[in-house]
C-alpha cells in the first residue's frame, strides 16, 4: 500500500487538498510540495508530527513501533492501548480519526467487509526516521584499520546489475516459450550477468511467480524492470520500453540508485516486520562510514522490542537485521566486515538519501589498442547501455571491461549500426580518437558484416519462355516482377505478391496462390490464454512479485469520518453520566461500566479528594456483588498498572467522552 497506489485511487487533487488546508502540513505548503512528496520527506514529516495533538502523535508513534507499514484493525489497536494504560480504546479511535483527517493514516476494507488501517508503505521509512531516527556513531579510524574479512566491496550496484541483465535479455530475445515463461537459455544468460545469487538472498521470503522457472535473482530483475516500466509484457514476450527505459538511463547515478533502494524497501521488505524496520532505517545511514552491527541491533531493541506491549521476539529481530545486511550486500549497497576482536561491522555504499547531490560530469570510457574498452562506474548509463549493444562484456565489477570483436560488430550492424557510426560513438564516449588499429578493424568487420544478406522471396514460375517474355513486357507488372531467374522464373518480393496476383488476373493470367507453409506455433501462443489476453489496463498484473499487503487486495475508503461511533453513542447517554461527577447506586455504577466496556471508553472515579482515571477491561460477579478489572490510566509512559475494584471503593463517577485535542 504505497503512495502511488493511494494517489491512483484517491486522486492527486483530493490528496493535495490536505497540504493546502490542514495545519500539520504547513511546511509542505510553504515549500510547495504535493502530498506524495511530503509523505516521503522526513523533515516535513517531523514538522507535521510536532503539530499533531498529543494523543494523535502518541498513537502515530504506537502504530510505527508496533505495526510499522502493516495494516491493523481497531481491536488490535485497542488491546495495545489498554496494555499501555495511556488511552482508552475510544480515545485511540478518536486519535485514529485525527490521523485520517490529516491524510497520514488511511482505511481499507477487505472483501468480507472488515476495516483495516495503514501508513503508506513507502512513507514508513520517512516517518520512522522523523520520529525514531537511527543515527549510529561511526567507528574511529583506528578501529577501521583493524578491519578484517571485508565483503561486498566489489559488488556492482543493483541498477548496474539490472542494466546488464536487461541488455543481455534484449539481445538474446524475450519471447515466451510454450509455458509462458522465458526460455532457459535466456534465463541462464541473464543470471550470469547478475552478481547477486541465491545464497546472498538466503532467508528472504519474498514470493515471486514462476518460482520453479525463474531463480529468485532473475525474478527480482524482471519484477523491478516491469514495476518501473523498463519492460512491458506483450502477447508473446517482454519488450524493452524505449521511452521509459531511455528516461531511466538518463537519470543521475545518485537519483537512480536512491529511488531504486527506496522502491526495493517499500515493495519487498515491508510485509515482514523483521525486515521492514532495519531496512527502512539503513536507507538513512550516512554512507561510506563504518558502523557496528550491534548499534543497529540496539536501536531495533529500543524502538521495536523494548517499547510497551511488544509482541516481537529478539531472535527474529536479530535474524531480520542479518538478513537485511545480506540482501543489501547482494544489491551492492552495503559492505560487511569484522574487526580484529570479531565485532561485525558494516557500511552503507548507496548515495546519501538526505544529502546534497552536487552535479558531476559522467566519466569517460577508454578504448585500448587491444580492442578492450575500460568503463568506470561513473560513466553514464546511456553510454553503458550502448556499449552492451555493440561490444562483448568481458569483466564486470567496480570497473567493467568490454571487448570489440568481429561477432559484436556484426551484431551491431544487424541492429542498424554502421562502421562510421560505431567509431563516432566510441570517440564521443571517450573524448578521444579511437586508436588507428581498432578503427581499421571496426571498419573491416562492419564491411564484412554487411557483405552478405539473406532475404525471404517468392518465386513466380511460367509454363514456358513465351509466357515469361509476355509478362516481362506488360507495363502494369513493371516494378512488381523482380529479378529474372533463367528463362521461365521471376523473384517476387513478399510485400508485392498480392498486388501482382490482382494485376495478373486483369490481363487474363490466373496464377495459383502459394499455400502458406505449415509453421510451428510461435513461441508463447500455446501458453495460458488468460495471461496472453490481458488488456493494456491490466498490465501491472504482469509484475511477478506477490505483494501480500498491496492495495489491489483491498478497497480504499475515500470518505473520512468527523467523529467516532463511540463519540456519537456517548452523546446519546444521559447527560449526567458524562458531564459531572455524581454518586450512583451500585447497580447504576455497573450499568455505566457496562456502557464503558461496550464503547471502549474510560471512566473517572472519585473517592474523597482523589480522582482516578480508569480503563475498565472486564466485569466479574463475586460473592453476591461484583468487581471490575482494568488499568489505571497513565499520563506518561509509566509502567501500566492493572487493578481490581469493588463498587464500594468509590463514591462518584462519570464516563469520559473522547474529543479531538487541539
Amino acid at each position: 500500500m504505497r503512495t502511488a497506489e493511494i494517489a491512483s485511487r484517491f486522486g492527486e487533487p483530493a490528496l493535495n487538498e490536505w497540504i493546502d488546508s490542514h495545519p500539520v502540513w504547513e511546511e509542505a505548503a510553504v515549500r510547495r510540495l504535493d502530498w506524495r512528496s511530503a509523505q516521503l520527506d522526513s523533515t516535513v514529516l517531523a514538522g507535521a508530527a510536532e503539530k499533531l495533538s498529543a494523543r494523535a502523535r502518541g498513537l502515530l508513534e504506537l502504530v510505527l513501533r508496533k505495526f510499522g507499514p502493516l495494516p491493523f484493525d481497531e481491536e488490535r489497536l485497542r488491546v495495545l492501548g489498554r496494555l499501555q494504560g495511556r488511552w482508552s480504546g475510544a480515545e485511540l479511535i478518536q486519535g485514529l480519526v485525527e490521523l485520517r483527517q490529516a491524510g497520514i493514516v488511511f482505511a481499507v476494507r477487505k472483501s468480507w467487509g472488515d476495516e483495516l488501517f495503514f501508513l503508506p508503505g513507502d512513507a514508513f521509512g520517512a516517518w520512522l526516521h522523523a520520529l525514531f531516527p537511527f543515527c549510529p556513531i561511526p567507528l574511529a579510524r583506528e578501529q577501521v584499520r583493524q578491519m578484517e574479512g571485508r565483503e561486498g566491496a566489489d559488488q556492482a550496484p543493483l541498477s548496474m546489475q539490472i542494466l546488464g541483465g536487461l541488455r543481455t535479455m534484449v539481445t538474446a530475445g524475450m519471447q515466451f516459450n510454450a509455458n509462458g515463461v522465458l526460455p532457459k537459455k535466456v534465463i541462464s544468460k541473464a543470471a550470469a550477468r547478475l552478481s547477486m545469487n541465491e545464497a546472498g538472498l538466503e532467508g528472504w521470503a519474498a514470493a515471486f511467480a514462476y518460482r520453479d522457472e525463474y531463480p529468485k535473482p532473475v525474478a527480482l530483475l524482471l519484477d523491478l524492470a516491469l514495476s518501473q516500466g523498463l519492460l512491458r509484457e506483450e502477447e508473446n514476450g517482454y519488450v524493452w520500453n524505449t521511452e521509459t527505459g531511455g528516461m531511466w538511463l538518463e537519470l543521475s547515478a545518485e537519483q537512480r540508485e536512491t529511488e531504486l533502494a527506496a522502491l526495493f524497501v517499500s515493495r519487498y521488505m515491508t510485509a515482514d516486520p523483521s525486515l521492514a524496520f532495519p531496512s527502512a532505517a539503513l536507507l538513512y545511514v550516512k554512507p561510506f562510514k563504518w558502523y557496528a552491527v550491534s548499534d543497529a541491533a540496539a536501536w531495533l531493541a529500543d524502538v521495536v522490542l523494548c517499547g510497551p506491549a511488544s509482541d516481537q521476539q529478539s531472535p527474529s529481530a536479530s535474524e531480520g537485521l542479518n538478513c537485511c545486511l545480506r540482501i543489501f550486500q547482494a544489491c551492492g549497497w552495503l559492505e560487511q566486515g569484522k574487526l580484529k576482536d570479531g565485532t561485525p561491522v558494516f557500511r552503507w555504499r548507496a548515495p546519501d538519501r538526505g544529502g546534497e547531490r552536487p552535479k558531476t560530469e559522467p566519466g569517460r570510457i577508454y578504448v585500448q589498442p587491444d580492442c578492450e574498452i575500460i568503463a568506470a562506474q561513473d560513466i553514464s548509463y546511456h553510454v553503458r547501455w550502448m556499449l552492451e549493444e555493440v561490444a562483448e562484456n568481458a569483466q564486470t565489477g567496480v570497473v567493467t571491461v568490454y571487448r570489440m570483436t568481429q561477432g559484436a560488430v556484426a551484431g551491431a550492424v544487424n541492429k542498424g549500426w554502421t562502421g562510421e557510426g560505431l567509431l563516432q560513438f566510441l570517440q564521443d564516449a571517450s573524448g578521444d580518437v579511437v586508436p588507428d588499429n581498432v578503427a581499421s578493424l571496426i571498419r573491416q568487420w562492419s564491411r564484412q558484416a554487411g557483405s552478405v544478406s539473406v532475404e525471404q522471396m517468392t518465386l513466380l514460375r511460367c509454363a514456358d519462355i513465351g509466357i515469361a517474355d509476355q509478362l516481362a513486357a506488360e507495363q502494369p507488372l513493371q516494378g512488381l516482377l523482380g529479378e529474372r531467374l533463367g528463362d521461365r522464373a521471376f523473384v517476387i518480393e513478399v510485400q508485392h505478391l498480392d498486388s501482382l496476383l490482382k494485376k495478373l488476373e486483369r490481363i487474363g493470367c490466373y496464377a495459383d496462390k502459394p499455400q502458406p507453409s505449415v509453421q510451428p506455433e510461435p513461441a508463447g501462443k500455446g501458453r495460458n490464454k488468460s495471461r496472453s489476453s490481458r488488456t493494456q489496463a491490466d498490465k501491472p498484473s504482469a509484475e511477478l512479485f506477490y505483494d501480500p499487503v498491496g492495495l489491489k487486495h483491498f478497497t480504499l475508503r475515500t470518505e473520512v469520518p468527523e467523529h467516532t461511533p463511540a463519540h456519537e453513542a456517548l452523546n446519546r447517554l444521559p447527560a449526567s453520566w458524562t458531564r459531572q461527577f455524581r454518586a450512583y447506586h451500585a447497580s447504576t455504577k455497573r450499568e455505566m461500566l457496562e456502557q464503558a466496556l461496550d464503547l471502549h471508553t474510560a471512566v473517572e472515579l472519585r473517592t474523597g479528594n482523589s480522582t482516578l482515571s480508569f480503563i475498565p477491561s472486564r466485569l466479574h460477579d463475586a460473592d453476591g456483588s461484583w468487581r471490575v478489572e482494568g488499568w489505571m490510566k497513565q499520563e506518561s509512559e509509566a509502567e501500566p498498572l492493572e487493578i481490581s475494584l469493588h463498587p464500594e471503593m468509590w463514591q462518584e463517577m462519570r464516563l469520559i467522552v473522547p474529543v479531538a485535542e487541539e
